[in-house]
């Protein structure tokens, strides 16, 4: 089965998304309230979805190698799923405490840290791109850390620039890779590090 097509369209989507949750914190975090802040929450909102993007292109690429991998982006795809429904409960109840932004928050971690080994290895993304899923897995680590530990008060628009960045550059990895072996899987040879 030729899955081009559906990788072609989900990198494209999750790029345009991270695209729109970059704007979306450059609009939203400084305005706090207003048509601004609204504006940038709905550029968020379509950032998250832009990374389930994302992800579903490297799952539809097969990119997991076998079975662990593969699960593990399945998993790594349900956190930034979460954190779009944590968005839409947000906006329904105007109450951002709510339990799907942490649940999603450590299942994009666990998913991301539990893929980037196989997706490394699998050899279906070959130089820099191989790399690229990797990056966005620790970088997402190293932003909720620094969030974690900062408390409430973290406002740093400019270090979470790095996670649209990253899912960005990953969605560019799929699209631009040159092999064109998206959909394979266990036939994939592991590459060597």
């Amino acid at each position: 089965m030729n899955r081009a097509p559906a990788v072609r369209t989900a990198a494209t989507a999750g790029v345009a998304g991270s695209v729109l949750f970059a704007a979306g914190l450059i609009v939203e975090i400084p305005a706090r309230h207003g048509p601004a802040h609204t504006a940038g929450e709905l550029l968020i909102l379509a950032g998250f979805a832009g990374f389930a993007a994302v992800i579903a292109a490297l799952w539809l690429a097969g990119t997991g190698g076998g079975r662990f991998g593969q699960a593990a982006l399945v998993i790594w795809l349900i956190g930034p799923v979460a954190l779009f429904a944590g968005s839409i409960t947000e906006a329904i109840t105007g109450n951002q405490n709510n339990l799907f932004f942490p649940v999603g928050g450590l299942v994009t971690t666990l998913g991301g840290l539990l893929a980037a080994g196989p997706v490394a290895r699998s050899g279906v993304l070959t130089g820099w791109r191989r790399w690229a899923a990797p990056a966005l897995a620790a970088g997402y680590l190293l932003i909720l850390v620094a969030n974690i530990v900062s408390g409430d008060d973290w406002n740093q628009p400019l270090v979470m620039l790095a996670w649209p960045i990253l899912a960005g550059l990953t969605g560019v990895a799929v699209l631009s890779e040159p092999s064109a072996r998206h959909g394979v899987t266990a036939s994939a040879q592991p590459a060597t590090v």
